[in-house]
């Protein structure tokens, strides 16, 4: 029986609940399935963690239990909420629950690392964070140390990079030297024609197109490349 390979990325709620079921699926028509979630984060131990308030509300007891067959995390609520209240300029509103309709508060972190340990139980493959073959970069942290790079200015990362992500900005910055001659012929007349190397190039590029989210647009409306890549684009059929 061929064994068809799936790769999910992120392990939020919506990715959990997507190789749970997926995993579900093809055990009750017979497919062999091989999920791969991949997650940035760590959960456990509280490392890293979602910004978000928490709040496990109906129907998702039932949506769990029912639909992906997990167990609803109980033993993880901290708090009954069994109401609210809307604040107005004029007025204050009550907003009531049904009894047996109460909300629950929970650390998300906490629930996040559980549903993870669930998909896990289920033959999911979750790579750890040193495993994924990928870092996530904020274009302003980049922009930021390719400018240090470059002499655009002087004052360094605030705060410095970590290892991991020194090391992800180094590869970076080799990955853009080995794309001067691509991107100078991207971006044409709107660089120097006098670029010859890294520095001098990124110099331009911050000249013409002032910040890195402006470059990214220009190279995939233009030309249908990446800053430090090319990579293959869909495009609808005629």
């Amino acid at each position: 029986m061929k064994t068809t390979r799936v790769v999910i990325i992120g392990g939020g709620p919506g990715g959990t609940a997507c190789a749970s079921t997926l995993q579900r699926l093809a055990g009750e028509l017979d497919h062999a399935v091989h999920v791969t979630l991949l997650e940035g984060k760590q959960f456990s131990g509280e490392q890293h963690y979602n910004q978000c308030v928490g709040v496990l509300s109906p129907p998702l007891p039932a949506l769990l239990e029912e639909r992906l067959c997990v167990p609803f995390p109980y033993h993880l609520a901290r708090n009954q909420i069994k109401g609210y209240v809307l604040h107005t300029l004029r007025e204050e509103i009550a907003l009531e629950t049904d009894e047996g309709s109460a909300s629950l508060s929970s650390r998300r972190v906490h629930f996040d690392a559980y549903m993870l340990e669930q998909v896990r139980a289920r033959g999911v493959s979750v790579l750890p964070p040193h495993r994924l073959p990928y870092r996530a970069i904020r274009a302003e942290r980049l922009q930021a140390d390719f400018d240090c790079r470059a002499g655009i200015q002087t004052q360094g990362l605030d705060p410095p990079p970590r290892v991991v992500e020194a090391g992800c900005l180094q590869r970076a910055w080799s990955a853009l030297a080995a794309r001067v001659k691509t991107l100078k012929e991207a971006f044409g007349q709107l660089i120097s024609s006098t670029v010859a190397e890294v520095a001098s190039l990124w110099a331009s590029l911050r000249r013409s197109s002032d910040s890195v989210p402006k470059m990214l647009c220009f190279l995939s409306e233009h030309h249908r490349i990446s800053l430090l890549g090319n990579y293959l684009c869909l495009q609808a059929p005629p």
